[in-house]
C-alpha cells in the first residue's frame, strides 16, 4: 500500500477533529452574517434563508467569496425553493463548479430527471431498491408516481420528500438547536488491546467527554451505556461484541456517577483473550436538568456536582484530560493512529501559521 501511495503522489492525512471543528464554527459565523435566519444542519452543511435577497447569484457569489477568503476553505451553494431542493442543487453546484439556482419549473425539471434516484436526501440505499424495482430511476420519475403508493410504500416521510422535490416546502429552518436525545463518544482504537485496564482507561476517557458535553448542555442522563468490540477485520482473531446499561433514577450528569456507570458496565462485558478494536459511550434517555423528574429517596452527595464543575472548567482551560476521575494522566497507547495528521492550525499555538515578509 505505501508503494502505491508514492507511485500515485497521493496525499494521505490523518483525521484532525478538533481543526475540522474550528473551522466549521468560523464558516457558520460567516454565513450568519448573510442572512437573519440560518440552521446549522451538521459539520460541513447549513440551510440559509435568502427570501428577498436581490440579486441572488451574486449574493451567493459573495458568500463563496467570503468564506475562502476569510477561512481558505471552498464551498458549494445550491438554492432551491424547498430544503430538499437546496439539497439537490447544492450536489449539482459541486459537480459543475458553479453556484446552482433552481429558481423555475424548467429549471427543478431538469436538475430532477439528471438526478438518480440512491441520489436524492431521503432516499438513501435503503428505499432505492424498491424504488428501482419499480421502474423509478430519478427525482423527476418519483415526482410522477401517485401520493397515495408513496405514502403506502415510503410513510409520511417519503411524501414529504416527494413533495419537496415537487416544490412544496414541507420542512422549515431549525432555527434553535433541538436538544439532544443521544450522546455517543467512541473510538476506534490504533491498535487491538486485551489488558482490561487500558480499555477501562479508554472508556472513562469517553465517559469524560460524554459527561462534558450534556453537563455543558444542562442536560442529564437517564441511561448509561458501554459497549466494546473486538476487531471484525480479523476473522481470524476470536470475535467478541457486547454492551451493557445502567439506567439512573433520578437522572444524573455529574463525572462521579458516570464514570462509575461505566466502569461497572465494563466490568460486566469484558471477556479475557480478546483483542477489542472499539468501544464506546452511550448517555441515553436525555432531558433538561430542571424538567427531569426527581426521586424522594435517591439523591447523590451535595459534592458531585462542585466536583464536576471544577473538573469541567480545568479541562477547558488547560486542555481535555488534564484533570479525571479515578486515573492519572498517561499517554493514550490506545488512540487512533494519526500519523498523518496535519497541524493545529488555529486551535494550537504552535501551529499556527507563520509569515515572514
Amino acid at each position: 500500500m505505501s508503494d502505491l501511495i508514492r507511485r500515485h503522489g497521493i496525499i494521505v492525512k490523518s483525521a484532525n477533529f478538533a481543526l475540522y471543528g474550528d473551522l466549521s464554527s468560523r464558516i457558520v459565523s460567516i454565513l450568519a452574517g448573510f442572512t437573519p435566519r440560518i440552521e446549522v444542519y451538521s459539520i460541513d452543511e447549513s440551510f440559509l434563508d435568502l427570501s428577498g435577497i436581490e440579486n441572488l447569484r451574486d449574493h451567493c457569489r459573495k458568500i463563496q467569496e467570503t468564506v475562502i477568503q476569510w477561512t481558505g476553505v471552498p464551498v458549494s451553494v445550491g438554492v432551491g425553493p424547498t430544503k430538499t431542493l437546496a439539497k439537490l442543487a447544492n450536489r449539482l453546484a459541486k459537480k459543475q463548479g458553479q453556484v446552482v439556482i433552481l429558481s423555475t419549473l424548467a429549471e427543478r425539471e431538469t436538475a430532477l430527471k439528471t438526478t438518480e434516484i440512491n441520489d436524492v436526501w431521503g432516499i438513501g440505499y435503503r428505499r432505492s431498491p424498491m424504488l428501482l424495482a419499480r421502474g423509478i430511476q430519478t427525482a423527476y420519475q418519483l415526482t410522477t408516481v401517485p401520493e397515495g403508493w408513496i405514502r403506502q410504500k415510503m410513510g409520511v416521510t417519503g411524501l414529504r420528500t416527494v413533495r419537496e422535490l415537487k416544490g412544496q416546502p414541507c420542512d422549515d429552518l431549525e432555527i434553535e438547536p433541538v436538544d439532544k436525545k443521544t450522546v455517543c463518544v467512541s473510538r476506534s482504537f490504533g491498535k487491538t488491546m486485551t489488558d482490561q485496564t487500558t480499555l477501562a482507561e479508554a472508556v472513562a476517557t469517553f465517559a469524560d467527554i460524554a459527561g462534558s458535553k450534556i453537563r455543558k448542555a444542562d442536560l442529564v442522563a437517564g441511561r448509561v451505556v458501554v459497549f466494546i468490540e473486538s476487531d471484525r477485520f480479523q476473522p481470524n482473531q476470536p470475535q467478541y461484541r457486547n454492551s451493557a446499561a445502567i439506567d439512573f433514577s433520578p437522572p444524573r450528569a455529574s463525572a462521579l456517577a458516570i464514570h462509575k456507570a461505566t466502569q461497572t458496565c465494563l466490568n460486566r462485558i469484558y471477556r479475557e483473550g480478546i483483542g477489542y478494536k472499539r468501544a464506546g459511550v452511550y448517555l441515553l434517555d436525555l432531558v433538561k436538568h430542571d424538567d427531569a423528574m426527581r426521586d424522594l429517596f435517591s439523591s447523590e452527595p451535595p459534592t458531585s456536582k462542585d466536583i464536576s464543575k471544577v473538573t469541567d472548567q480545568l479541562n477547558a482551560r488547560f486542555g481535555a484530560g488534564t484533570i479525571a476521575i479515578g486515573r492519572i494522566k498517561r499517554e493514550r497507547t490506545w488512540y487512533m493512529r494519526q500519523d498523518m495528521l496535519s497541524p493545529h492550525y488555529t486551535t494550537r499555538w504552535s501551529d499556527i501559521p507563520t509569515c515572514r515578509s
